[in-house]
């Protein structure tokens, strides 16, 4: 393709127009300006703008601990937040609305340490559920546990209270988060520090289907996985690889890395789509950030920021879920104080 001569398109559109009472010096700098608008509307319309919802929750003093995790109902809109505190941990249910309905009455000390929190539709039993990481070192912990929405637990998967690496028997060390791809089928990061660096994929029956990820920086590598998503499009693993500061893209079908991209202004924590697909949303722990980065990106490339929410500081924002119905997303911040905020679409 032949590049374009700007000052011989220039004379050309005035040639064309020849535009009367107006010498060609101020015409020409009259449509650079006007180029000039044009390309900083396109860019602008671009850019993802969320803002705080201050009035969600009614009464924040609910959160008197940690707040590690969130899921949404995405049938009802409730919002359940994982709290976390030095001695056990619990699940919070609120409306959509921001008021408090109740603390799901989870059987004292039995979620140790809970990290990663997944609302679940099991389209095959007809019923909705919550999936709890539980990353304690005590009896319960190492585990990953199935909840009904009233708190009662369902199953188990791991050794509570060992740590390990076997997939038969299923061992994990600390899993961070699980995701759920259409089909039902469950990939687990185990890799919140700990034993092992890995993602896993479960068959509908909890089986191993394939397991990869060592400590390291190698393609199928992790240093702390710690988020995960599918994408609603294409069905591709999305995992928020902590410190390697990238986020990794992988093929569902067999252990391949697709494409991956670096992440300027702090470490992943999280990683979850917008609700139209176009960007995720990713918390940047240690810089207090809410990062918005497209979806689209070329491989080993720097991860394309459309737009970012600044956190008071040290609030330090953990793992974050989307309202797929309205767009909204809510983080879970584990700093001082711990809280629960709610970000609706401005764009």
């Amino acid at each position: 393709m032949e590049s374009i001569n700007i000052p011989y398109t220039l004379d050309y559109i005035w040639l064309l127009f020849r535009p009367a009472e107006m010498s060609k010096t101020i015409f020409n700098a009259a449509l650079f300006i006007l180029c000039h608008l044009i390309l900083l509307h396109l860019v602008k319309a671009q850019e993802v703008k969320y803002k705080l919802d201050e009035s969600w929750p009614i009464d924040s003093s609910h959160f008197s601990a940690p707040i590690f995790s969130v899921a949404v109902n995405q049938y009802t809109g409730s919002v359940f937040v994982a709290k976390r505190d030095k001695e056990s941990s619990s699940i919070l249910l609120f409306a959509q609305s921001g008021d408090y309905i109740q603390t799901l009455p989870i059987k004292s000390n039995t979620l140790e340490q809970v990290h990663g929190l997944t609302f679940h539709a099991d389209t095959g039993l007809e019923r909705y559920t919550l999936w709890a990481t539980d990353v304690g070192n005590g009896p319960f912990g190492y585990t990953v546990k199935q909840y009904d929405l009233n708190g009662s637990l369902l199953r188990v998967l791991g050794t509570p209270g060992t740590a390990g690496s076997s997939l038969t028997p299923l061992q994990f060390g600390n899993v961070a988060e699980v995701a759920f791809d259409n089909k039902g089928l469950m990939y687990v990061v185990d890799g919140d520090g700990g034993l092992n660096n890995r993602l896993v994929k479960l068959n509908s029956n909890y089986s191993e289907l394939w397991s990869f990820g060592q400590n390291g920086t190698g393609p199928l590598d992790f240093r702390i996985p710690h988020s995960v998503t599918v994408s609603p499009a294409t069905g591709h693993i999305w995992v928020a690889d902590r410190m390697n500061n990238r986020l990794k893209v992988f093929d569902p079908i067999e252990p391949k890395l697709v494409k991956s991209c670096q992440m300027d202004g702090g470490q992943p924590y999280s990683v979850r789509f917008s609700k139209d697909g176009s960007h995720l949303i990713v918390a940047q722990l240690q810089n207090d950030t809410i990062a918005f980065v497209s979806s689209q990106f070329a491989n080993q490339s720097t991860c394309k920021k459309l737009g970012s929410v600044k956190l008071p500081p040290g609030s330090k924002p953990h793992l974050v879920d989307v309202d797929k119905f309205n767009g909204a997303f809510y983080v879970g911040n584990i700093g001082d104080p711990p809280s629960c905020l709610r970000f609706i679409p401005s764009y």
